[in-house]
């Protein structure tokens, strides 16, 4: 939990100067995001010892990558819903905190 509190600097190109943003920030970040993507969920861990459904790794030259873990609904299309939540993740991000994330990787499970 303590990992969540901890402050990345990330460079930001607008302005000069860098910004702290937590993992969890981001973290709610893209839950929203997959929210608003109709017919998707974000997976429950099945275990404690499992990681959350969002797992993001920032590097050492703040370059940003995502793992999302999602359930799609019956009846959809599977490459259009991951497109569909690449698109909708990066464009929040870039948005809410000019971040680009270098790689979105989404795992899908079966429910």
């Amino acid at each position: 939990m303590a990992k969540d509190l901890h402050y990345y600097k990330i460079i930001n190109f607008k302005h000069n100067g860098t910004l702290g943003i937590s993992n969890s920030v981001i973290s709610s970040i893209i839950q929203k995001s997959v929210k608003d993507v109709e017919g998707v969920s974000l997976c429950v861990p099945h275990t404690i010892f499992s990681r959350g459904p969002v797992v993001i790794k920032i590097g050492r030259n703040s370059s940003v990558s995502i793992k999302i873990s999602l359930s799609i609904d019956y009846g959809f299309d599977i490459e259009n819903i991951c497109k569909k939540v690449r698109e909708k993740v990066q464009h929040d991000l870039l948005y809410m905190t000019e971040i680009s994330p270098r790689k979105i990787d989404i795992k899908l499970d079966n429910q």
